[in-house]
């Protein structure tokens, strides 16, 4: 179950039996963890570790992989699954946008039907929608809306630079 408390990060809450509730948030753009158990929040002890002191005894966490690629929480031997492995066709409805504005913005032929804006701009564009797209879908679990985002992403990508590549024609041609 992934909850979303805010638009850029991704927050888990999982329970163990030994001990409790551990809440794990990741923030979409910088990568900062922070991990909570029972709503104590642990010290990080560097990019992957964390400890917090329960009962005199120090407990430690690690963590590997990311919200994007797939997480799991490992605490004494005991693993968790915090986000799943991105699957194949998230990988590719996320670079679509980016693959579309390269071709096209290097065509000439399709430039005349519809202008874009390729080049560094489109570029910086396409990918950043790319990976705005990316974190989106990792939001939820049904396929068929992890589709239906990722075409959304294209279409509005698409969009967004053929608004440019029209402005860009105007302002050449007066």
């Amino acid at each position: 179950n992934i909850n979303n408390q805010g638009a850029y990060n991704m927050i888990k809450r999982i329970f163990s039996e030994t001990y409790g509730n551990i809440t794990y948030e990741e923030s979409n753009f910088s990568g900062k963890r922070s991990i909570y158990i029972n709503g104590k929040q642990m010290h990080k002890v560097d990019k992957n570790t964390f400890e917090i002191k329960i009962e005199d005894n120090l407990v430690k966490v690690y963590i590997e992989g990311n919200s994007l690629k797939g997480a799991k929480l490992i605490i004494d031997k005991e693993s968790y699954e915090l986000f799943p492995k991105t699957i194949w066709y998230e990988y590719i409805l996320t670079f679509l946008p980016f693959i579309l504005i390269l071709v096209w913005g290097n065509s000439v032929e399709l430039c005349s039907i519809v202008p874009v804006i390729g080049g560094a701009i489109g570029g910086a564009i396409s990918g950043a929608l790319s990976y705005v797209s990316l974190t989106t879908m990792r939001r939820y679990a049904n396929p068929l809306v992890k589709v239906v985002v990722g075409l959304a992403f294209l279409l509005l990508t698409f969009a967004i630079c053929a608004l440019i590549g029209y402005a860009m024609v105007a302002a050449l041609t007066q």
